[in-house]
């Protein structure tokens, strides 16, 4: 139970008296409440302090439903009052007021800014008639206590946690309340307390942080014989461990005892007020039926699995339990495995799971085995069974990720996890981890990068706040100017037809140096340190002119181009996108970092996952297993080589034997996942028809995949396509000539709608996925030209693509634009009115209006001069101060601060404010999160292009303005899912970027191109490091179509390795579908290809 502090809970104030005897009983016995005291003559509701987290600062309204008349302008409610007036009232800016002024208290008397935070409570109040009221613009769900929010303790356990992540984004100015800052503020509002006479031992008693719970067991594993069942005191006692926060896992042999288990589970966790939503957890205070499971075979919630054992399990193993993952020997290792095979428990991931801490881990995941889920449990079992508090833990997890995107969907689904956790047990601990996720070091390698050369970069000649840009525009004037002084020398030598022997205009040359240096990159090669002898000697090609003054050219500039380039970044304390791993392995080869390295190790375990591991370079294994070593992490490397589709990136099809595993097989546990949950049992089966083909080995070559039907083989979990005849869901397409191709594909894709449509009209529930047809292509003009056929035909579905490029012609580029114009001309009447019209306020003043303040002023609207225009300005200005969210800013506190703060950060400040997503989006949830992320997506594009020291509003202006008009290719990000509609979608798109996701169903059209020979390009290069020393080869096509390569490139090498990595893309696309693929084939097209490679038999 909370302390309240003060004479008497009990009052005439209903309202309050209820949420502090809520609060007294609900929250733990660490937590201080306090009851309208003053602070700066305003007195406050309720106030609570909870150690380690925050102050929560409450307004409460005991309105009654029939009490509320209407919201009005969206920020005021009208109540009818006693006297049957009316009267307006804004509780949350009530609350807020009370914020800051308890924050300058306590930053005036302790020197210090804890996180404060602002609730609106209506304790008469239910979600529906808060919905009915519509509320939500006045008072936020997160931040609104409602009836339903005090029925049990996880409810108002699970509100105060919204409304702490919503106010996440101030924690990084505040200070932690902790121990000695909880005793200051305690001693604001209680004055008879002493400090200076407490030992430590009491003040450490008055402050008390529930510790993490080490008394609980992480995991418990039953198997339950036909016949040996439990007693209702021990279904009793693994109910209890559930609530406790343990994972339930129980296989039995028994439906009925399946279905007691089953109820046990779902009844304890109604009691809870909590409902299964998906395999996570919700608040549900109604009570809801328990599904039935008269025709399942498994039953998953969040952190518990009962399964029925097929009849193929053995009737000798006995009854046993298992805790922790603590096997006692081989034979209960094997019982695990055969029940494994014949249930719906996962034997793999239960290894990996509780795997000991001591040991660096390599699992090798296949398509669809569920190693996201693998990796946050293998987190929490760590976080559970490793002697240290939350925010210890969080600081000794480092998470590595393929993309941003990937990054922060990992960081969604931990705070998930553990926000289940804490809905579940009501343990403020699991609480207080969700709010350090976002602080927790999970990244792309190039993030964490940055942050390892900020730390380490100063050997280099880096300082702490080191820039990244990924501009191009610097290095162009680089080699414009190189390739100049070069051309003059050479021309000086050899006289003025020297150029004319190169082959190529100039332009072109400048064109193969840029992309002579991308290509480089990608393969994490550190430019500047090569020389010419890497580019080895011209292949002997007589009858190209000027090829060896070329092939000089390249070995010449290449290196010095990235050199000067290099040398400029560094005097602006900046690094290239491209070089950072260059940069870090040079910064962990220094010696003096080294041993920086190693003062740095904390004597603990420390964990580095790594996921995607196919996908990363040499460079990158060899700089992670560098900081792994120095810093004493133990690693964990989540990948699939079946996957590794990113060779032009430099990843490579051996990236598992850089680790070296088979010289320190003490310091490794190998593992593999080869359960799919995603794709139909039927289709696994066919789909494994074709790539046990392309595995075998011909001769010395090397398979056109690397899959071991023994080992590699998928195997199904999930059935979607019983009873249906293996054609309806495996097709392949003919059609004679590539001109009916189009038509064709249609035909399928209405095929495939009609075939949804019909399941559901017979009563079959298709999730959303499901109900997703993608048209996976390898180019994105491949997808356009899909798109615009099928608006061409005006066919009756659209189809979706999302090719890229167009982050600049959204609507929060355009709004981002709007406000920097208006930050830009302050007081200029145009520009505000552009604003206030716009997403941010949402309108509010009409031209008439503005008209009517010019004609007062002047007597006519002719005459218009700055006075007139300052008035309108003036105008506009009070319109906007009036939906500020903060209640401390105005626009000329804003304006003004642009001279004081970084502009990134106002411009942060004014979108916290004002919230322009609600506006654009309405009440479509999805549509909000479309804009957030999109404004998210525009500050990291900003803040990586730009030099945040000297950027000023006029040159953001600027910058925006160039980047929207030339269109700027960069890809907008989209919310995953509608939760408004579950509509048939049709898309099409690249199967990179169909990496890591599934749909419903899968359609392959362009299957016909060529795979045993190099892609069509103007320059391929094959980069190799043989002691020390890079070995870059090359082949480049000029102007006039003439090819030629150096002594480095291998065209055979080439080909076979395009090959091998087309049958891996092509293992993607396959992998992506959940219950139906189809391919089209071209007859009169006899090429190596997709086409050809697919096995196509009596199905």
């Amino acid at each position: 139970m909370a302390h309240f502090i003060g004479s008497d809970p009990h009052t005439d104030n209903w309202g309050e008296d209820y949420v502090i005897e809520k609060c007294v009983e609900y929250l733990d016995d660490s937590c201080i409440i306090y009851r309208n005291r003053e602070v700066f003559g305003t007195q406050f509701d309720v106030c609570i302090l909870i150690p380690d987290q925050g102050i929560a600062v409450i307004e409460v309204k005991a309105w009654r439903p029939q009490t509320i008349q209407r919201v009005e302008n969206g920020d005021r409610i009208v109540i009818r009052t006693s006297s049957g007036g009316e009267e307006g009232a804004s509780p949350m800016k009530q609350a807020r007021g009370y914020v800051f002024s308890l924050r300058n208290r306590i930053r005036q008397k302790t020197g210090k800014t804890p996180f404060v935070f602002p609730l609106v409570c209506f304790p008469q109040l239910t979600a529906a008639e808060y919905q009915n009221k519509h509320l939500a613009s006045v008072c936020e769900p997160e931040t609104t206590l409602l009836k339903e929010d005090f029925a049990n303790k996880a409810a108002l356990y699970r509100k105060i946690n919204l409304a702490m992540r919503n106010g996440q984004r101030s924690l990084s100015y505040c200070n932690p309340l902790d121990k000695q800052l909880m005793l200051q503020v305690r001693q604001l509002f209680e004055s008879e307390l002493d400090l200076s006479s407490l030992d430590e031992d009491k003040k450490e008693e008055m402050v008390r942080a529930v510790p993490l719970q080490r008394d609980t067991i992480y995991s418990l594993f039953y198997f339950f014989q036909k016949g040996e069942h439990p007693s209702q005191e021990q279904i009793r006692q693994i109910v209890q461990y559930y609530l406790d926060g343990t994972k339930i896992t129980a296989v039995v042999r028994d439906r009925a005892l399946m279905e007691q288990l089953v109820q046990a589970i779902a009844g304890a966790l109604t009691q809870q007020g909590l409902t299964a939503w998906g395999e996570n957890l919700k608040l549900c205070l109604e009570e809801e039926k328990t599904e039935k499971i008269s025709s399942q075979s498994e039953y998953r919630i969040f952190n518990c699995l009962i399964g029925l054992a097929d009849d193929g399990l053995s009737g000798d193993i006995p009854s046993f339990c298992v805790a922790d993952g603590k096997t006692e020997g081989e034979e209960e290792n094997r019982r695990l495995h055969e029940i494994g095979q014949h249930s719906a428990f996962n034997w793999e991931q239960y290894q990996i799971e509780h795997a000991e801490a001591s040991k660096n881990i390599l699992i090798r995941a296949g398509a669809g085995t569920g190693k996201t889920y693998t990796m946050i449990s293998r987190i929490g079992f760590l976080c559970r069974t490793q002697s240290c508090n939350v925010q210890e833990m969080a600081n000794r997890i480092v998470m590595i990720t393929f993309t941003n995107d990937a990054a922060n969907q990992m960081k969604e689904k931990i705070k998930q996890y553990f926000n289940n956790f804490y809905l579940l047990t009501g343990d403020v601990n699991y609480l207080q981890f969700v709010g350090l996720i976002d602080n927790m070091r999970i990244s792309t390698i190039h993030s964490y990068a940055k942050y390892l050369i900020s730390l380490l970069g100063m050997e280099l000649g880096y300082g702490a706040e080191v820039h990244v840009t990924s501009g191009e525009y610097i290095r162009k004037q680089i080699v414009e100017e190189k390739l100049d002084q070069y051309l003059e020398e050479k021309i000086r030598q050899h006289g003025d037809n020297y150029t004319a022997k190169l082959g190529q205009p100039v332009y072109a040359i400048q064109n193969n140096i840029l992309e002579f240096i991308n290509h480089l990159h990608n393969q994490s090669v550190d430019v500047q340190n090569v020389d010419a002898s890497s580019f080895g000697e011209l292949d002997g090609q007589p009858g190209l002119d000027g090829t060896k003054e070329l092939h000089q050219l390249f070995a010449s500039l290449v290196p010095d181009v990235e050199k000067a380039y290099s040398a400029q970044l560094l005097k602006e304390n900046q690094i290239h996108l491209s070089t950072m791993m260059s940069v870090l392995k040079r910064c962990i080869q220094n010696p003096d970092n080294v041993e920086r390295l190693r003062k740095m190790q904390t004597g603990t375990p420390q964990f580095m996952f790594v996921d995607e591991f196919q996908d990363t370079d040499d460079v990158q294994i060899e700089t992670l297993k560098s900081i792994a070593q120095l810093l004493q992490y133990k690693l964990f490397v989540v990948g699939d080589i079946k996957q590794c589709i990113y060779r032009f990136r430099g990843a490579k099809e051996k990236a598992f034997d850089q680790l070296h595993i088979e010289e320190t097989t003490d310091q490794w546990l190998t593992f593999s996942l080869t359960k799919n949950f995603r794709t139909d049992i039927g289709l696994l089966e066919l789909f494994d028809k074709s790539f046990s083909q392309w595995g075998i080995t011909e001769g010395e070559k090397d398979p056109l995949l690397v899959y071991d039907p023994q080992e590699d083989k998928l195997v199904g979990t999930r059935s979607f396509n019983e009873d249906c005849p293996g054609s309806k869901f495996y097709k392949a397409i003919h059609v004679s000539e590539e001109r009916y191709l189009m038509g064709s594909l249609f035909e399928e894709v209405k095929r495939q709608i009609r075939r949804i449509e019909c399941e559901e009209q017979n009563g079959r529930t298709l999730s959303r996925k499901e109900k997703e047809i993608t048209i996976l292509v390898r180019e994105n003009w491949q997808a356009d030209a899909i798109r615009q056929e099928a608006k061409r035909r005006k066919l009756p579905f659209e189809v979706i693509t999302n090719t890229g490029g167009d982050l600049y012609r959204t609507e929060p580029a355009l709004d981002m634009l709007t406000l920097a114009n208006a930050l830009l001309h302050y007081d200029e009447a145009d520009y505000l009115y552009t604003l206030v019209a716009s997403n941010f306020i949402g309108g509010g003043a009409s031209k008439a209006y503005l008209y009517h303040l010019r004609q007062k002023q002047k007597g006519g609207w002719r005459q218009r001069n700055k006075v007139t225009d300052t008035d309108q300005a003036k105008a506009l200005q009070r319109l906007i101060d009036g939906k500020w969210g903060d209640q401390e800013l105005s626009w000329n506190k804003v304006v003004r601060s642009l001279r004081i703060q970084p502009v990134m950060q106002v411009m942060r400040t004014i979108y916290s404010s004002l919230k322009p997503w609600v506006s654009y989006g309405g009440e479509n949830q999805w549509k909000q999160d479309y804009y957030r992320q999109n404004v998210d997506l525009l500050f990291e594009q900003l803040m990586t292009a730009c030099n945040l020291d000297v950027l000023t509003i006029n040159s953001l202006a600027d910058i925006l303005l160039s980047n929207i008009r030339s269109c700027k290719n960069v890809d907008s990000r989209n919310p995953t899912y509608n939760p408004e509609e579950n509509p048939i979608v049709v898309r099409s798109i690249t199967v990179h970027k169909a990496k890591g996701l599934e749909y419903g169903s899968v359609i392959l059209p362009y299957c016909w191109n060529a795979i045993n020979r190099p892609k069509n390009a103007n320059l391929h290069i094959s980069t190799s490091l043989e002691d020390g020393h890079y070995r870059i080869g090359y082949q480049i096509r000029t102007v006039e179509k003439q090819t030629y390569q150096n002594s480095f490139f291998d065209m055979v090498t080439e080909a076979e390795e395009r090959q091998r990595e087309e049958m891996r893309i092509l293992y993607v696309a396959m992998t992506r579908a959940i219950r139906s693929f189809s391919w089209l084939i071209v007859d009169n097209k006899n090429t190596v290809s997709w086409q050809s490679m697919i096995w196509e038999g009596e199905v």
